[in-house]
């Protein structure tokens, strides 16, 4: 039986790459925690709830909850900010290339996150003529 596509197409929907984006920021989260918590001196519980936030959000990501994509635009820039900040800071205090390189990548993840998660929330606000 052949499955059915029950809800409205978005146009410029790109909450799949938004939701790969997420689960792979939080694997490399989880697999830096132990580095990167002690070297920027943050405890690991915030790492921990960065990564529960990344995990929800690409689950509940979808066409058809507005809200979803209004949560990943938001998520996105947060994380975007975080990494930003912690590599910028990495490289500011000299704590090397083990440090700051991976906040710097993780920064450039959600950079196009961002970019991928507004362009989907602009599909579907704007009206296609």
């Amino acid at each position: 039986m052949e499955t059915q596509k029950i809800y409205k197409v978005v146009p410029h929907y790109y909450g799949d790459s938004v939701r790969a984006i997420f689960i792979a920021g939080a694997v490399f989260v989880l697999i830096g925690l132990s580095g990167m918590t002690e070297a920027l001196n943050l405890p690991p519980i915030i790492a921990i709830i960065g990564v529960i936030v990344l995990c929800v959000a690409a689950g509940f990501t979808n066409p058809v909850q507005f809200f979803s994509l209004r949560i990943n635009v938001a998520i996105s820039i947060v994380f975007l900010i975080f990494f930003a900040y912690m590599g910028w800071y990495a490289h500011d205090v000299n704590l090397g290339g083990m440090i700051e390189l991976p906040n710097k990548i993780a920064a450039v993840l959600f950079l196009v996150a961002t970019y991928f998660s507004v362009k989907s929330l602009r599909g579907a606000t704007v009206s296609e003529r």
